[in-house]
């Protein structure tokens, strides 16, 4: 691996032009040689950037500490796979059947979610136990982490890097405490920790950022992500630390 930038100055803005990456201010970078657009760039401590070639990212890639270090993490829950009646009750999943949602969902996740990266499910996966695997399979993520729904089966553990009624971690200096109802309290919550969690399809986001501004909590299914963003999608950890902070709680699309 062969460092091509080193990137002096934390805080400047980078624009992403194809594959080649250029600095607010030329005096900050400091090519060793010309670029090839082909590589890949991953991010590195203390505000460094590397660029590798499609080979020696493979090869770093067997090795998980390298696979973690360089990942990226994405939430959603609520997905309901196999469960045909999820259509009547949410009106605003406008799809023709069952197997148009599960389509739409599964492409969606893979499109986002590169396989070395990882999703995290706050609960109700899916509807039948028997096919839970199927997909599971579909996903081409490899480890996935989910807080268990009322909708999940025992099975779901089979197939899934970690299920519990709660998970707690931290990421980006921020604890998460994610699980499948909203807490009205969750772990550090005073010490900026953020809570997601699912089951209400979006339906009291609203009232609640009216009760409690600024709750540092957020509901990560799918149906809230469609009216934050438009989209059926998963939120990325970055987003939802935005969406937690003081001026995120807006809506993007028309």
């Amino acid at each position: 691996m062969e460092i091509r930038y080193d990137i002096q100055a934390r805080h400047d803005e980078w624009t992403d032009i194809g594959r080649v990456y250029h600095a607010s201010s030329p005096s900050t970078v400091h090519p060793l040689f010309c670029v090839d657009t082909d590589m890949k760039t991953i991010k590195l401590t203390q505000g460094q950037v590397a660029l590798i070639n499609d080979c020696d990212y493979e090869y770093l890639m067997q090795w998980k500490w390298c696979a973690n270090w360089m990942r990226e993490i994405f939430f959603t829950a609520d997905l309901h796979f196999a469960h045909a009646n999820i259509l009547k009750h949410m009106p605003l999943r406008e799809f023709e059947n069952i197997v148009g949602m599960e389509d739409c969902f599964i492409d969606t996740i893979n499109e986002m979610v590169k396989p070395n990266d990882l999703l995290i499910i706050a609960g109700d996966f899916c509807w039948k136990a028997s096919k839970v695997g199927h997909f599971r399979q579909r996903l081409n993520v490899r480890e996935i982490h989910v807080a268990i729904g009322n909708h999940d089966a025992p099975s779901l553990r089979k197939h899934v890097s970690k299920a519990e009624l709660m998970l707690f971690m931290k990421f980006s200096g921020k604890h998460f405490h994610i699980t499948h109802y909203p807490l009205l309290s969750w772990r550090k919550m005073q010490r900026g920790g953020i809570h997601c969690y699912a089951h209400s399809h979006g339906a009291f986001e609203e009232q609640l950022d009216e009760l409690w501004p600024f709750r540092n909590s957020i509901d990560v299914g799918v149906d809230n992500a469609l009216q934050l963003t438009g989209s059926f999608r998963p939120f990325h950890i970055d987003e939802i630390i935005e969406r937690c902070s003081n001026d995120s709680r807006r809506v993007d699309h028309p």
